[in-house]
């Protein structure tokens, strides 16, 4: 048999990592292959590959599972070149640790929303850019 398939139908726990799909990028990854590019750009690094860790703050964020989060985030930080100290690092760590997960109970003008939030520098961020007034908060509780 000259070609093999990477993965066998018939033997449990076989599949593939599930690929994560972005249309406007329009291209499909693994899990395995975005963990290798997020540890290729922990930062400092080049503004093209600044723009990539970004990405991984928001986009990419949303896209993984839970579990997928927990294994991003237990690699990336246990990377030697993986820096607590740096500005962007501490934004990873504040988006990806599963500890610092919360949802919130916002009362704006009367409106109730649930979102999913994480704290850093004493706010609760949706992304790196939008935190949520804690005068709006009626309600928090840290996810499991």
């Amino acid at each position: 048999m000259v070609a093999r398939r990477a993965h066998n139908p018939e033997v449990g726990g076989s599949n593939p990592s599930p690929a994560i799909f972005n249309p406007s990028t329009m291209f499909q990854i693994d899990f395995f292959e975005l963990l290798f590019l997020a540890e290729a750009c922990i930062p400092p690094r080049p503004i093209a590959r600044m723009s990539f860790w970004e990405k991984l703050l928001t986009t990419h964020y949303n896209e993984l599972s839970p579990i997928q989060r927990k294994q991003m985030f237990e690699s990336i930080t246990n990377n030697p070149q993986f820096n607590k100290q740096d500005p962007d690092c501490q934004w990873f760590y504040a988006r990806y640790n599963p500890d610092n997960q919360y949802q919130l109970t916002t009362d704006y003008n009367g409106k109730k929303e649930q979102v999913q939030a994480f704290r850093k520098d004493d706010k609760y961020w949706t992304t790196p850019t939008r935190y949520v007034a804690f005068e709006y908060v009626v309600h928090l509780s840290r996810l499991k």
